[in-house]
């Protein structure tokens, strides 16, 4: 391929076609493709970092951003895991009602947790808490008025 290249465009640059490299359609075989190309431009794992989130689809490049990931092997690892994550949320068998259901579940009905009292008295479940009134900032129970 550099043969060919260097006939007709001048000289084969692999850093130029890292950099226009972008993820089309399977996130490995980007990820292939960016390996063998890195490993030709002689560029820091630092500057192909930065390409190759350059490179990814939208919804996976702002997740990554998001982790803020130093190397290029944590960077792909991470990208695999959102992008098996992203196409399990469009597969018909997750909906966005089963994630609901999964993480808040509305039909249980919990009753609200019983007020703090002192240890003096005895707890009564029918005792009224909304009653109690909070202390102006100025005065406190154990503070006498002027």
């Amino acid at each position: 391929m550099e043969v060919i290249c260097y006939r007709f465009k001048g000289q084969w640059d692999p850093l130029e076609e890292l950099m226009e490299l972008k993820q089309l359609r399977d996130l490995e075989e980007y990820i292939q493709d960016f390996d063998i190309l890195w490993n030709k431009a002689k560029i820091s794992e630092k500057q192909a970092l930065v390409i190759f989130l350059g490179g990814l689809e939208l919804e996976l490049k702002n997740t990554m951003k998001m982790f803020e990931p130093q190397t290029l092997k944590h960077t792909s690892n991470l990208a695999r895991l959102q992008a098996n994550t992203l196409a399990y949320m469009k597969s018909s068998s997750f909906t966005r009602r089963s994630f609901i259901s999964l993480t808040s579940q509305p039909n249980q009905i919990t009753s609200p947790p019983p007020p703090i009292k002192s240890h003096d008295e005895p707890y009564n479940p029918s005792y009224n808490h909304n009653k109690i009134k909070p202390y102006p900032l100025n005065q406190y129970p154990y503070q006498q008025h002027q």
